[in-house]
């Protein structure tokens, strides 16, 4: 079988199964790093004879990578999708991948793959829940449609309050737009495009 090589670029599939683990694994028995999928598609590359495929990973995977490496382990690397067409992302990592205390004015409208700390966690009378990156008012926000707000808090196994997400890590496939007092704001209405990455209290960071 071709072997999956980062190096070559990555497929993130959004179909295989993401696992939600509440727990970090410690580093001795961590195999989120293990590329998952067994179909090989998109570009090869011939490397002393052998052939080499982008590794596949799911936004999972991604994202324990990007905060690993505080976000530059794919910049250079070709990005895909598998089995999806997402026309208006760029294809080059260090303009897909998006740090939320990077995201800037100019991406007003603009999707992206967001990532970074969440501070903590809240919901609206409306319904919606509001993932705070920094201040309320004025800090980047990822904002989950009240319509799945239930199917939220199951997959991401909140058992008494959204306090329990504070603190966690997020990437999320959305489109950044910018409230008129100047608050970055990133939508999600797919359960698909997002995923955390919650801590044990007594395990650093």
């Amino acid at each position: 079988m071709p072997a999956s090589d980062a190096d070559s670029g990555i497929v993130l599939d959004l179909g295989l199964t993401q696992g939600y683990d509440i727990n970090v694994k410690t580093a001795a028995d961590n195999t989120e790093t293990t590329p998952q999928g067994q179909k090989f598609t998109g570009e090869k590359t011939a490397d002393g004879g052998s052939l080499k495929y982008p590794a596949h990973f799911t936004l999972k995977n991604l994202l324990y990578k990007l905060v690993q490496s505080k976000g530059l382990c794919y910049a250079d690397k070709k990005v895909g999708f598998k089995d999806q067409s997402f026309n208006d992302l760029p294809d080059r990592g260090g303009e897909l991948f998006v740090e939320f205390i990077n995201v800037a004015p100019w991406m007003d409208g603009a999707r992206r793959i967001f990532g970074g700390f969440i501070s903590d966690v809240g919901q609206t009378r409306d319904g919606k829940i509001w993932l705070n990156a920094g201040n309320i008012k004025s800090g980047l926000s990822v904002c989950i449609n009240s319509e799945i707000s239930s199917e939220f808090k199951e997959q991401f196994k909140v058992k008494n309050s959204l306090d329990e997400l504070d603190g966690c890590h997020a990437l999320i496939i959305g489109t950044c737009t910018y409230a008129t007092t100047g608050k970055p704001i990133l939508w999600c209405g797919d359960l698909s495009y997002i995923v955390l990455r919650r801590y044990k209290l007594d395990q650093d960071l």
